[in-house]
């Protein structure tokens, strides 16, 4: 997944503060190899940067397997990154809460 300049660094239009930053983002999930052998991970996620603002749509758009649900899972905290920083409302975000129990089925709840 590659990322560009946005548009709204190319505008003199005054921006409100964002609601959620992720910055240089990276994940890697490890694969079990051989006992004694040397540790293997697959690379999910290279260098992430996503600014999310109230009023604004903002689209993560790559090819199949490029990360984008990745992404989106570490910045729902879902999964947590393996480097970089996640701001929400300014704040570094906390690892994720453990999924509650709502009925006969694990989700996770807001």
């Amino acid at each position: 997944m590659s990322t560009s300049p946005s548009v709204e660094n190319q505008t003199n239009v005054e921006l409100p503060a964002p609601v959620l930053e992720a910055v240089h983002l990276r994940k890697e999930f490890p694969v079990r190899g051989k006992m004694f052998g040397p540790s293997l991970a697959v690379h999910a996620v290279e260098d992430a940067t996503v600014t999310l603002r109230p009023g604004r749509a903002t689209a993560l758009v790559g090819e199949s397997g490029s990360g984008k649900t990745t992404v989106a899972r570490m910045l729902a905290r879902i999964y947590n990154p393996t480097s970089g920083t996640i701001k929400f409302r300014g704040s570094r975000s906390r690892s994720p809460r453990a999924p509650r129990r709502c009925g006969p089925i694990a989700a996770t709840c807001s």
